[in-house]
Order: C-alpha cells, then structure tokens, then sequence
C-alpha cells in the first residue's frame, strides 16, 4: 500500500520531470526530483516504478536504455500499476519477439479501461502486429463481442466490438452493416372470383304431353 509519502515524493517528481521537459526548471530540481522518484522505487512504488521505466524509455534525466525500461515496467506490473501493462506490452510488440505475450499485457490494461491501451486498440489497431490483433480478435469472439475471430486485419467490425466491450455507445455510422433484407410487396386485394351457385335450378324439359 502506497504511504502518503511515496505519493509526495512521486507527484513532486512528476511535476518537476514535466516542467524540466519544457525547459522551466534547471537540471539541479531535475537531479533533486530524480532523486525523490528513486527513492520511492526502492520502496517499492508502483507508480514511481512506472515513471522511472518512462523515463528510461524516453531519455529523460537518464540515458535511454530500453532494457532498463523493461525492467522498471515488469516491477511495476507486479506492483498492479496499470499503466505500465501498456507500456511494456507496447515496447514488447516492438521488439517483435514476445508474441502474444505483449497482446496479453496490452488486452490486460486495456479490459482495466487504462485510456492508452485502448486508444493503442481501438484508435490505432491497424498499427498493432498480426500477433496482437489475433489475440485481440479472439478475446472478443469468445467474450461475445465479435462473431467471428478469422484474420488479422483492423476492420470495422473489430473497432465496433472494442468499443462494445469498452462499454461505449456505438454511433449509427460506426455500427456494422446488417444485410440488407428485400422489401416485400405489399399485396394486392383479389376481386372475389364469382362462382357459379350450386343451387342454380336446372332448365325443365318441355313436357311431351298429347303422345
């Protein structure tokens, strides 16, 4: 559990990393700002753990080193910080060679509502590996959001289940399309047919009288 001192020491770090990013603070509260996030990692902060992975990641404050990255995420991960099931699902789909375990991670934040992990699948799924997108398919089949799991590719049907299972409001221009039933013609009323009365009397024979 987070103690209200990691949270200190996390969100002032955060606040001082961002700042340093536009150029508002000189690199000595960078350092001071480094330096409280480390210590909030070693005790374990998921949080701070994300951030140190980010940071590795991108080449803020350390070298970029996506090993190093990799590593803060996975601690993270094991903490229960979201975010970073994304994060290291991405870097790992990147890399090419974790397969569906980098679809997993990113299946994982994106079920937990983590907004990059659904933006990455519903917004740029046609930018996720064969690999992902097959996993992702399947998870929607067998959730019953999807009627079938063939292929690969992001397709309409794909980004309308993601949003279903996202728990979102499908707009009519972005549901699939149904197919398309022909009208039936309305019926014609048929004149009754007249027919003949059965209990017409039949014409007498003239009688032959007088034989």
């Amino acid at each position: 559990e987070q103690s209200n001192d990691w949270q200190a020491r996390n969100l002032s770090a955060n606040l001082h990393i961002q700042a340093s990013q536009a150029g508002k603070v000189n690199s000595d509260k960078l350092l001071t700002a480094l330096a409280h996030l480390k210590k909030a990692g070693d005790e374990g902060s998921p949080y701070a753990l994300f951030l140190l992975g980010w940071l590795n990641e991108n080449g803020v404050g350390y070298e970029k080193n996506m090993d190093e990255a990799q590593c803060f995420y996975r601690e993270a991960v094991a903490k229960g910080n979201i975010a970073a099931l994304a994060f290291l699902g991405l870097q790992l789909e990147a890399k090419g060679t974790a397969g569906e375990e980098a679809a997993d991670l990113i299946w994982q934040a994106f079920k937990l509502k983590n907004d990059f992990a659904v933006d990455l699948l519903r917004n740029k799924g046609s930018e996720r590996s064969p690999v992902t997108m097959a996993f992702v398919k399947k998870q929607l089949a067998e959730a019953g959001f999807l009627k079938t799991a063939s292929g690969t590719s992001f397709d309409k049907a794909t980004k309308t289940a993601l949003m279903k299972a996202n728990g979102e409001t499908i707009p009519m221009a972005q549901a699939p399309l149904t197919s398309t039933r022909t009208k039936a013609k309305p019926t014609q009323k048929r004149k009754p047919t007249q027919t003949k009365s059965k209990n017409k009397k039949k014409k007498k024979k003239p009688s032959r009288e007088g034989r």
